[in-house]
């Protein structure tokens, strides 16, 4: 990644002119997703005029930076840049894949998963809650964060106030996020608790505990 040298701090004494110069928090901040600013990560002034000097190796037009910064900057300081995108992409599959040596076979574990505790979840609503609050959660679409909203799912949906767009990320019909949709469901679990068996306990307990988490679905 450095090109066969040890990097070196500012302050460093070491003498070795052809190692690269860089800022260490600055490349772990690069490497984990954040946005940095090349004059600040490399020490390099003139740096500050260049079209793209924040960079951050999520954006989508990463690889845009990286063209134009070709020819303008250090080449080693470009090719670690490239590197970093690796590592952080790497990252991204190895979350993705948990144990699993194939997307396809961690994309069932998530399938499964989600529709276990989907199942669990209406099974409360449809025992202990009212068909309104069924459809408040799972069926209306509209600006609150519910599963129709969570998942974009059109399915069934019974708002026909809501547009052909909903689906799409825009203004007013946006995804909702996991931790979104558990902050909407949680008033749904405090109703639930006051009426639940003492066979259902200990099931709510884990939904619960998973929704104050924000890990459900």
């Amino acid at each position: 990644m450095f090109g066969g040298r040890i990097p070196k701090t500012k302050e460093s004494d070491d003498k070795d002119d052809e190692a690269i110069t860089l800022a260490y928090d600055k490349l772990i901040k690069l490497i984990s997703g954040g946005t940095v600013k090349l004059s600040e990560l490399f020490y390099k002034e003139d740096y500050k005029e260049l079209e793209k000097n924040s960079v951050c190796v999520k954006n989508a037009d990463f690889d845009d930076t990286l063209e134009i910064l070709t020819g303008q900057i250090d080449g080693l300081h470009l090719s670690l840049l490239t590197r970093v995108k690796a590592m952080y992409d790497w990252s991204l599959l190895v979350d993705i894949l948990h144990d699993h040596t194939m997307i396809s076979e961690s994309k069932v574990e998530i399938y499964d998963k989600h529709k276990k505790e989907l199942e669990e979840l209406k099974y409360f609503v449809r025992t202990y809650l009212s068909k309104a609050d069924y459809n408040e959660i799972f069926r209306v679409a509209g600006d609150k964060a519910n599963y129709a909203s969570y998942v974009y799912n059109r399915q069934n949906v019974i708002d026909k106030k809501v547009d052909s767009n909903f689906s799409h990320n825009d203004a007013s019909h946006d995804r909702k996020s996991q931790e979104a949709f558990c902050k909407f469901f949680k008033p749904y679990l405090v109703k639930i608790e006051s009426e639940v068996k003492d066979e259902d306990k200990e099931r709510l307990a884990e939904l619960k505990k998973k929704c104050e988490d924000s890990v459900i679905l």
